[in-house]
């Protein structure tokens, strides 16, 4: 990294539709599988960072009615060199 440049963090709460996200039934509420990804690069296309994560977790009914009335939230980070363009992907996969 050049002198003078430091690395900026930026946290954020990535909102997924609660429609984006299916679950299955399941005995004691509803079960949720899906993998979130973020991948961040520069200007020039080299990945600079990248995050993945899996849920996979039964939410109980009353939980699971909130995913599907307001969505699920995600809290995630991306760390970035100062002073340079980059841009962000996000995919999420069911």
């Amino acid at each position: 990294m050049p002198f003078g440049t430091k690395d900026t963090s930026r946290r954020f709460l990535l909102s997924i539709s609660g429609r984006a996200v299916r679950h299955n039934d399941a005995a004691d509420g509803a079960h949720y599988n899906f993998s979130i990804f973020i991948i961040l690069k520069d200007s020039r296309g080299k990945v600079i960072s990248s995050l993945g994560d899996k849920v996979d977790k039964t939410f109980s009914l009353e939980q699971a009615a909130k995913i599907e009335r307001t969505g699920f939230s995600y809290p995630a980070q991306l760390n970035a060199p100062g002073g340079e363009t980059s841009f962000a992907r996000i995919i999420v996969r069911r």
